[in-house]
């Protein structure tokens, strides 16, 4: 099978789609995100794994300047699950409702379950834990709609028999606002 085939694939695997509501960054303000990715991998004619992803998560400012959320990762491949969840602190660096730009600062801690299995059937999983920070820069060209780049790094203890490495995770999305009213 030839790579042209995939086009509408590879277009699906690199565009990740989250959406948050977010209004002007005061009090009361909820953020809230989703996210899915397909992926499939194979040489030649033959496919040697495929894998789905989905992410949701929320977020509350209790001032104009900072918030508290958390989100839900799960990960499904043919002899692997992944369940991941995230707790975030957001810190607003720049931005207000009559700005392009926007910068929020976010330290965060999470928690991973992964599961595998082998042909044989045999499962073994692993548990992860790690701290880290991101920082999303988003340009909002009207006020109810803006595109964001995500930035995040963490600390954890996934690498080989547990040994502490390094994660890097770089999140491209759009993001919807609306006023929230009580």
């Amino acid at each position: 099978m030839r790579l042209n085939r995939f086009y509408t694939l590879l277009l699906t695997i690199f565009f990740v789609a989250n959406s948050h509501a977010q209004p002007f960054y005061q009090k009361g303000t909820q953020l809230f995100q989703v996210s899915g990715a397909a992926s499939a991998e194979g040489r030649g004619s033959s496919i040697s794994n495929m894998s789905f992803t989905s992410t949701a998560g929320t977020s509350l400012f209790f001032t104009p300047k900072t918030g508290l959320g958390g989100e839900i990762f799960y990960r499904w491949a043919p002899f692997s699950q992944t369940l991941q969840t995230t707790y975030r602190a957001h810190f607003l660096l720049y931005g207000r409702s009559d700005l392009k730009h926007s910068l929020i600062a976010d330290v965060h801690g999470l928690l991973r379950s992964n599961m595998n299995r082998t042909l044989s059937g045999e499962m073994f999983g692993s548990n992860v834990s790690g701290a880290g920070a991101g920082l999303q820069y988003a340009y909002w060209p009207n006020a109810h709609t803006s595109v964001y780049v995500w930035p995040q790094i963490s600390r954890t203890n996934g690498g080989p028999s547990g040994l502490a490495r390094w994660e890097l995770y770089m999140p491209i999305g759009l993001q919807w606002s609306w006023q929230h009213r009580r």
